[in-house]
């Protein structure tokens, strides 16, 4: 099985979308697949640069690059897998593949609202256009969260492509990962709570640092990419007067990250919407509590005072309450309750599901030809 990946960017940056193709590719590699990720641009190093090994990594900066690739390649490609919702790039792979007779599978993540007025309408001109093409040129969708699924299907997915399998994390790695001196190595004083997630507009971590005046002695990290925003989030902090107890770290490893986890008192976050966030997967391998909004896909992996704690998005008082019931309460999530939330979200057993529907349409496609 030889599977390609069509996807915005490289793994010169790791965002969420970046890191769900790695680790599934990854597992594919396992299972002897071929793997080739082909990329559109590479955005500025910095901060998680894992190193793809197995992967093949194709720069098809211009779309006509990208047609050569699909069509030179095509008589050894078994399926073409884009990547992300609303991206010319990913519709375009689809459209060659499709006119080259190369199975379909697309996986939209999540589709961001915006709250300015021009971009939402500009996002639902795209919908009701590109979106609804970009679903008809897909052999299957799968679909990471009931919210995703039915996103989708207002904008056009016929019901019968869709399939619904999780966003996941390679166990693994986490389990196996060495505990390290998180708070000596950076210098953090006292308990902690950590944000993982680029610094871009849709995260909100604003709000993050605004409502931390409410905890004394308490500390926040915030862990991620620049993405746009690290300045003006460092500018609100030395504006509250906080540099004392928010401490921000935009290039630490993998391993470090991992120490985060396993010393924070919990992991918290404010996005305006998500698809579903790994970093939730990745905090309770290590028994973290989460607090997040009521948002996208959180609500179908946070489970209210078993998992984590959930607000209404933008509620500062819900976010407080939320954080003081997590810091009364137990410390780390119950080792059964954990073990049974992990299990449906590894991809050790959800690159088994995707891989079957490769082997799916793959086949159908044959029989087809012949």
């Amino acid at each position: 099985m030889n599977v390609v990946f069509i996807n915005e960017f490289s793994f010169s940056y790791v965002g969420g979308v970046e890191l769900h193709i790695l680790n599934l590719g990854r597992e594919l590699l396992k299972q002897g697949a071929g793997v080739t990720l082909v990329c559109r641009a590479h955005r500025k190093p910095g901060g998680w640069q894992p190193s793809p090994e197995g992967f093949r990594i194709v720069h098809a900066p211009r779309l006509r690059d990208l047609y050569a690739f699909l069509q030179s390649e095509a008589q050894n490609i078994d399926v073409c897998h884009a990547h992300m919702s609303r991206k010319p790039y990913a519709l375009c792979g689809l459209l060659f593949s499709r006119l080259l007779g190369i199975p379909t599978v697309f996986t939209p993540h999540c589709f961001y609202p915006s709250p300015e007025l021009g971009k939402r309408l500009a996002k639902r001109a795209y919908d009701e256009t590109l979106s609804r093409l970009t679903f008809r040129l897909s052999n299957r969708v799968i679909n990471l969260t009931p919210r995703d699924q039915k996103d989708s299907l207002e904008r056009g997915m016929h019901a019968a492509k869709s399939r619904i399998i999780p966003n996941s994390i390679r166990l693994s790695p986490l389990q196996n990962a060495q505990p390290g001196a998180f708070r000596e190595k950076h210098g953090i004083r006292g308990d902690f709570l950590i944000h993982v997630g680029r610094f871009a507009k849709e995260k909100c971590i604003e709000f993050l640092v605004c409502n931390h005046a409410s905890f004394e002695d308490l500390g926040l990290v915030l862990i991620g990419q620049d993405d746009g925003q690290l300045e003006n989030v460092r500018q609100l902090v030395n504006s509250l007067e906080l540099s004392n107890r928010v401490y921000m770290l935009e290039k630490i490893s993998f391993e470090d990250v991992y120490s985060a986890y396993r010393e924070a008192r919990g992991l918290v976050m404010a996005s305006r919407n998500e698809g579903l966030p790994t970093v939730v997967l990745e905090a309770a391998v290590f028994g973290a509590f989460t607090v997040a909004p009521r948002v996208g896909g959180i609500p179908y992996i946070i489970e209210e005072d078993k998992t984590g704690y959930l607000y209404d998005w933008g509620d500062s008082s819900g976010y407080v309450a939320c954080v003081r019931r997590m810091l009364e309460g137990p410390a780390r999530i119950d080792a059964a309750t954990r073990d049974m939330f992990l299990e449906k979200f590894s991809w050790e057993s959800n690159a088994l599901k995707i891989a079957a529907i490769y082997s799916e349409i793959s086949s159908c496609s044959t029989e087809s030809a012949g």
